[in-house]
């Protein structure tokens, strides 16, 4: 494995590659951080070449003050990592960014996963989740280890902690902890990608394979379905009996369901 750190902007966000082969670059959600792709990355690198970082104030990348943009920042990385276009495999938030830099630059993109992702300009109209009201009392009495186990139990849909494993839920924390804390320093936005993906997702000619799992909250199924119906070459997969995070739920599963939309592409 082979750390680097990729300048963009006043940022130096880091991360690793490994692997060889074509490259796939893998972003975050927006409540984990590179550690979610363990063990996902390394059942891929087995093929591929691998690249995964932290998006900017996330993980071990800072969040420096003033105005960015995610999609340039993932520009940076794959200008720094790759020498052609590459694959993109993005998570809910991460996603939407890599949707949003595939409608803005096809030219570095050769196919995209999305696995749960968050379509801009897209709000979907659903109720509020489980939990949601315990998020809500976390972030208003500013309770930050508070809210972090309130994100994590609705987004990975185990309300009492007993679905999954006690050291996934707490990695889950760990990452969405650190996340949380950049965020509320307030001391830098995200400026929004114009226009929305949502108006222009049928200009998409890349091929994308679209995930999403059975017990992930209401407008992110909306949303894949979305996707579904509007991109012009899309595959759906919907995942029994997993929540927001695939390729940390299943990792073995979701590497193999990666591994052959990548070999149908490049094939």
């Amino acid at each position: 494995m082979t750390p680097f750190e990729v300048p963009s902007g006043s940022a130096r966000l880091v991360g690793e590659a490994e692997g060889q082969g074509e490259t796939v670059v893998l972003v975050h959600a927006g409540i984990a951080d590179s550690r979610m792709w363990s063990p996902f990355a390394d059942l891929l690198a087995q093929y591929r070449r691998v690249v995964r970082y932290d998006l900017r104030g996330y993980g071990r990348s800072g969040l420096p003050p003033g105005p960015f943009r995610h999609v340039d920042d993932l520009a940076a990385v794959l200008a720094a990592t790759s020498d052609g276009p590459v694959h993109l495999v993005g998570a809910s938030m991460g996603g939407r960014v890599a949707l949003d830099l595939a409608l803005e630059r096809p030219d570095v993109v050769r196919s995209l996963v999305l696995l749960g992702a968050v379509v801009s300009g897209f709000d979907a109209d659903a109720p509020d989740p489980p939990l949601w009201a315990q998020v809500a009392a976390a972030d208003r009495a500013d309770d930050l280890d508070g809210l972090a186990d309130a994100e994590t139990r609705m987004w990975l849909a185990d309300p009492d902690g007993s679905r999954l494993p006690a050291e996934l839920l707490d990695l889950v924390r760990d990452m969405d902890r650190i996340a949380l804390r950049n965020e509320r320093s307030r001391i830098a936005d995200e400026r929004p990608t114009e226009p929305p993906a949502v108006d222009r997702l049928d200009t998409l000619t890349r091929p994308v394979l679209v995930v999403d799992g059975e017990l992930d909250l209401e407008d992110i199924g909306l949303a894949a379905d979305l996707l579904a119906d509007r991109l012009p070459h899309v595959e759906r997969v919907r995942l029994a009996g997993v929540a927001h995070l695939p390729a940390l739920e299943r990792p073995v599963e979701v590497a193999a369901l990666v591994r052959r939309f990548l070999g149908a592409v490049e094939g």
